[in-house]
């Protein structure tokens, strides 16, 4: 198990957020609850979101934490192998709808808002998690 979140901000201010449990299929679970896995889930919930919300002419800056789905997305890494590919795959795909959409690596220590809305939601479901420090 593990827990997909994104955040919608506009001028620093939180329009819209989600943090949501992914649950893998019966059998896939060492494979599918991997940090990639979550890092592409948050990915796919904000992309589905700004579709939603019609978003795909107006200029966006993502931030994420994971320098996988940074790099794989939008820079120059490749795709190996992994329980992600799947999700990876279905995110560039959602991803090409987009004029002017980019994304930028932010450290994790500094992505305090996704942070808590991922404890928080693993917290819903009784999984303790640790603190920031």
């Amino acid at each position: 198990m593990s827990c997909g979140m994104a955040i919608f901000l506009q001028d620093g201010n939180v329009l819209w957020r989600h943090g949501q449990i992914v649950k893998p299929k019966e059998g896939a679970q060492k494979e599918e609850s991997t940090n990639n896995c979550a890092e592409y889930a948050g990915l796919w919930i904000l992309v589905q979101e700004l579709l939603r919300r019609n978003l795909q002419e107006e200029e966006i800056l993502i931030h994420g934490d994971s320098q996988l789905v940074i790099n794989q997305m939008w820079g120059t890494w490749g795709m190996n192998a992994g329980a992600y590919i799947p999700l990876a795959l279905k995110c560039k795909e959602l991803l090409i709808q987009f004029t002017n959409l980019m994304g930028q690596w932010i450290p994790r220590e500094e992505n305090y808002l996704a942070d808590s809305l991922s404890k928080s939601a693993l917290e819903k479901v009784g999984i303790k998690s640790r603190k920031w420090k």
